[in-house]
């Protein structure tokens, strides 16, 4: 078995995803999973892992922040945010977006990051 993580909870993970989407809000999600023995990628398993998963989705509050001028230039890169990642040769206009929007997405996270990083038992807390 290749997997790290119990493989019921994606269902729940990508539901997340979907409903975060569709209401155009930022692709944040804090979940708890179980961590599984996978000797092929050294994990040991058997404890609970505290995750945040930030994608790079989510564009609607984004582009509603913008100028007019960025919503056009964005709004005419076809499928963005969502693009292959088999082309070699982005043009910057696709790259400088998916970089603010990356940005945006983990400023957004913050609340979700912080809470993580200040748990009992975290790297973070003494």
């Amino acid at each position: 078995m290749e997997q790290v993580f119990e493989a019921d909870k994606w269902d729940e993970l990508l539901a997340k995803f979907i409903e975060l989407e569709k209401d155009g809000k930022p692709l944040v999600v804090r979940l708890k999973l179980q961590v599984l023995e996978n000797k092929t990628q050294g994990v040991k398993g058997g404890y609970e892992a505290d995750t945040v998963w930030v994608l790079n989705g989510g564009k609607t509050q984004w582009l509603e922040q913008l100028p007019p001028e960025s919503q056009d230039l964005v709004g005419g890169i076809e499928g963005f945010p969502y693009i292959s990642v088999n082309k070699l040769d982005y043009e910057p206009e696709l790259t400088g977006a998916l970089s603010q929007l990356c940005a945006w997405n983990l400023y957004q996270a913050e609340p979700e990051i912080s809470a993580l990083l200040e748990t009992e038992g975290s790297c973070c807390v003494a």
